[in-house]
């Protein structure tokens, strides 16, 4: 399942502030003001501008561009797009975040696995809907068990139903929840390992 446009319309504005950041932490690092940043890259200081505040564009910048602002600031390109070698987490693709290192890799073409990237990408969203699963399961498990607190409290007072059955009955919705919250976590655990083996980010909510 390929991306769609919301998918990558979101990781365009995650790039814009990912490459805006970058650029003015390294122009800030050489000592250089934005007018001097743009002379020394022959552009205008509008782009610098735009790049360096965050709303002031929707448009990524061209490759070019990139490449000026970082010979002027004698830094390599994939710094500006991947900031924080080696363990920085970084937007590689929609929904997938990446150490720093291990998206330069991938930039330059050295992953063994050229799949890799897609395979963080088709995990994290499996991982985000096993989640949900988890979650939901963990909140009918729980719902299930305050009605057999409830039924059971009834059955007491009341004596008017077989408790055997009931306490049957109950305990088979119980079981179904807790076979699909114990099936979500593992797949959460398995997914997890997986990404982060890919050198991909999973943070631990």
């Amino acid at each position: 399942m390929q991306p769609n446009e919301m998918d990558w319309a979101s990781w365009d504005r995650a790039m814009l502030k990912q490459i805006g950041s970058a650029v003015k932490s390294a122009r800030e690092k050489s000592g250089l003001s934005q007018r001097a940043l743009a002379d020394a890259a022959g552009i205008d200081r509008g782009q610098i501008v735009n790049l360096e505040s965050e709303g002031r564009t929707s448009e990524l910048p061209r490759v070019g561009l990139l490449v000026r602002i970082a010979v002027a600031l004698d830094v390599p390109p994939t710094s500006l797009l991947y900031p924080g070698v080696p363990d920085a987490p970084v937007e590689l693709l929609p929904s997938v975040t990446a150490h720093a290192f291990e998206a330069v890799r991938w930039w330059a073409g050295e992953i063994e696995d050229e799949g890799a990237a897609w395979k963080i990408f088709h995990r994290s969203r499996e991982l985000h809907s096993e989640r949900r699963a988890l979650a939901a399961a963990s909140e009918l498990l729980n719902k299930e068990r305050f009605k057999d607190l409830n039924g059971l409290l009834d059955v007491e007072s009341t004596q008017q139903v077989n408790l055997s059955t009931w306490l049957s009955d109950s305990s088979d919705a119980v079981k179904v929840a807790e076979k699909e919250e114990e099936r979500a976590e593992r797949r959460v655990r398995e997914l997890t390992a997986e990404i982060r083996e890919l050198g991909g980010v999973v943070d631990d909510a």
